[in-house]
């Protein structure tokens, strides 16, 4: 018998015959988890490292393939691994949209100064609006 096979038999063992330690030691675990993002490095690249819920860990890993296979279809010529961190992004910036609790996000702000600078520019005869002597 293996060590694997060994600890998990000691593990239902434990589910079986003593159900409050195998709640503690579950909660204990629960406890556990965590998301930990990196400073980035010097190619603007960030490591991710985290603890997740197994249902969580199960349903972001088929949210990355499917987005990482739509962009596959989509022309994205980059590995797999690429396209699932690009996914993982993906699903960040889509989250920021929902602006949830007035969590700004990214924002790209945009100053636009209009000038008619033509001199050549013919001016309209007269002015929009009603005619005089009408209201």
């Amino acid at each position: 018998m293996g060590w694997a096979q060994l600890e998990r038999l000691i593990a239902e063992a434990i589910i079986r015959f003593d159900p409050e330690r195998a709640e503690a030691e579950r909660a204990a675990a629960t406890d556990g988890r965590f998301v930990e993002i990196d400073d980035p490095d010097g190619n603007g690249l960030v490591r991710l490292d985290a603890v997740l819920d197994a249902a969580d860990g199960r349903d972001l890993d088929d949210a990355l393939s499917r987005r990482a296979t739509l962009l596959g279809k989509l022309g994205n010529k980059n590995s797999l691994d690429v396209r699932r961190s690009q996914a993982l992004g993906d699903l960040a910036r889509n989250d920021l949209t929902l602006d949830l609790e007035g969590s700004p996000g990214r924002k790209a702000v945009l100053n636009l100064h209009i000038t008619d600078t033509n001199p050549h520019r013919r001016q309209p005869s007269r002015t929009l609006g009603p005619e005089p002597g009408q209201q």
